[in-house]
């Protein structure tokens, strides 16, 4: 399993902070900024951007990492066991590049920007 594959599955798991520091360490590492430890002992890699928490900020990472994008992201299932949130990023009105769907939006828009990297065969920006 590749670093790739792995933010995926983490992305599947769940929102978290690691995974949010884990994502911009990986693929955007120009926005890590180093905070100081809350018991003072030293510094740790830190992110503003929330991409597993915030629409807009795992629309950024969509932004950033696969430019000229179109997204849809929506609520709503037709059966029961379905994620509740859906996203599809494409290129142009018809062409699908990847999916997503998740127990958030934000959840949803990660996974569909990862799958969408992962469409494109890139690993790092």
């Amino acid at each position: 399993m590749d670093a790739l594959d792995r933010l995926i599955a983490e992305a599947e798991a769940g929102a978290s902070y690691a995974l949010d520091v884990e994502i911009a360490q990986a693929l955007v590492p120009q926005i890590i900024v180093m905070r100081r430890n809350s018991d003072d002992t030293g510094n740790e890699p830190h992110t503003y951007r929330c991409f597993s928490t915030k629409l807009d900020d795992a629309l950024w990472l969509g932004d950033a990492l696969v430019p000229g994008c179109f997204w849809h992201v929506a609520k709503g299932r037709l059966t029961a066991s379905e994620p509740l949130f859906g996203c599809q990023l494409l290129f142009g009105a018809d062409e699908v590049l990847a999916e997503g769907e998740g127990p958030t939006a934000p959840i949803a828009a990660l996974l569909a920007v990862l799958r969408a990297r992962r469409a494109l065969g890139k690993e790092q920006p």
